[in-house]
C-alpha cells in the first residue's frame, strides 16, 4: 500500500517490468511487480510470493474459474492475492504455501507449468 505517493512516478518505476499491477483508489495506491523492482521508497512492501498466471485468454461467459482455484487453495488453507486483467487472472500465493498449491492444483486437475516466469 501506497498512500501518498503520485502515481505517474511510481508508473516510471514499474513500467518496464514484465508484469506489474497498479491500483488506485480513495484510500490508496497498491503495486504488485515482481521482486526485482525496488519500490522501498515507497512504503510498506511485501515479498516472498509466487504468481500462478491462469492460462488465457478468458471468456467472460466462462463462470467461476478463479472462484474455484481459490476455493480449492481456501480448502488447503493457502491464502491468495488475485488480480485479474481482461484475458485472465493471476493468483499470487506465499512462497511458504506454494508446494502445496501446486500439489492442490494438481489433485484438483489444474495443470501447472512450474517453468512459467515474468
Amino acid at each position: 500500500m501506497i498512500p501518498t505517493a503520485n502515481v505517474s512516478t511510481i508508473f516510471e518505476s514499474i513500467s518496464s517490468a514484465k508484469f506489474f499491477n497498479l491500483t488506485q483508489t480513495s484510500d490508496e495506491i497498491s503495486v504488485v511487480v515482481p521482486a526485482t523492482v525496488n519500490l522501498l521508497e515507497y512504503s510498506a512492501v511485501e515479498f516472498n510470493f509466487r504468481c500462478f498466471k491462469v492460462h488465457g485468454p478468458l471468456d467472460f461467459s466462462l463462470i467461476g474459474i478463479l472462484s474455484f482455484i481459490s476455493t480449492c487453495l481456501a480448502d488447503q488453507k493457502v491464502s491468495i492475492f488475485a488480480v485479474s486483467t481482461y484475458d485472465t487472472d493471476y493468483v499470487m500465493v506465499n512462497e511458504e504455501k506454494v508446494d502445496l498449491a501446486v500439489d492442490t492444483f494438481k489433485k484438483k486437475g489444474i495443470k501447472v507449468i512450474e517453468d512459467a516466469h515474468f
